[in-house]
């Protein structure tokens, strides 16, 4: 009795073309679905490093575990300036730094040069 249906091999035989052309398209969804997390995983990357960047231009607020939160950039660059004032105390400025009196002093007492 004659099968009037082919096996699978003999469809593959006849349709041989067509499935080089199913495997270029798997390969070709394969590969763009590649690029995609790749892409994805790049972007994400990404926009963590943006979010670290905007917390610390920003602040961030108290939380548990950071009690007293972090302050922002402005924040960090005032209580810098202060402690640079506070410096200039110690440089000589014509008369009123700290750094002006004890040298009085010092030429006051003599002590400039006892060590000479």
């Amino acid at each position: 009795m004659p099968r009037t249906e082919p096996d699978s091999i003999t469809r593959w035989e006849i349709h041989g073309g067509d499935a080089a052309l199913d495997l270029g398209v798997i390969a070709a969804v394969g590969t763009a679905a590649e690029v995609l997390r790749r892409a994805a995983r790049g972007t994400l990357a990404t926009s963590r490093k943006l979010a670290r960047l905007a917390d610390d231009l920003l602040g961030e607020p108290p939380r548990p575990g950071l009690s007293k939160g972090r302050p922002g950039l402005m924040d960090r660059v005032v209580r810098i300036e202060g402690r640079l004032d506070a410096l200039e105390e110690l440089r000589p400025n014509g008369g009123s730094s700290i750094k002006d009196q004890v040298d009085r002093i010092a030429q006051a007492t003599g002590a400039d040069q006892a060590g000479h």
